[in-house]
């Protein structure tokens, strides 16, 4: 297993576009206006970022992380705990707004809690759950084999986590 140790600036929500497998990894972030701290563990991780869509497949990984930016009004606290996520982001260059309320995931075995908001990109939440499986569609709805919980601002969209769905 590698480890990896890092100040930088890439954003702390997504690992590195390449990362050896297993790893560890722990990353920290100071600026004028922003402080970022996150850690974690996983067996494989692939970004692909694309002109048309961004793309990231997860198997085996956990982590857990806190960070804020003064310019940006944002800050986050979360951990999760994954055997298998795969995320779809459209680029359509009509704003990021509109391009986070597009996004797509499902996933396999996962349980997570998260306290964030984002006003630069229209998203807030604070939600925990737990499931067997999950798929999430545009605009944050979602059905579950599972539990989950709380409020979401979605790309501007208000979304109700309500246990086996969410709208």
């Amino acid at each position: 297993i590698s480890q990896i140790v890092r100040t930088d600036s890439r954003p702390l929500h997504r690992l590195p576009k390449a990362m050896p497998s297993p790893h560890l990894y722990a990353r920290s972030h100071e600026g004028e206006d922003e402080v970022a701290a996150e850690a974690g563990a996983a067996v494989f991780s692939e970004q692909v970022d694309e002109a048309a869509c961004e793309m990231q497949v997860d198997l085996l990984g956990a982590r857990a992380g806190a960070g804020a930016n003064k310019s940006k009004a944002s800050a986050m606290a979360g951990a999760e705990a994954k055997v298998a996520e795969a995320r779809v982001k459209p680029k359509l260059g009509c704003g990021e707004v509109l391009d986070e309320a597009l996004e797509c995931k499902a996933s396999v075995l996962k349980a997570e809690t998260k306290a964030a908001a984002d006003l630069s990109k229209g998203k807030a939440e604070l939600a925990a759950g737990a499931s067997l499986a999950e798929v999430q569609g545009p605009c944050g709805l979602a059905v579950r084999a599972g539990a989950k919980f709380g409020f979401e601002l979605n790309g501007g969209v208000p979304v109700l986590h309500l246990g086996f769905f969410s709208v």
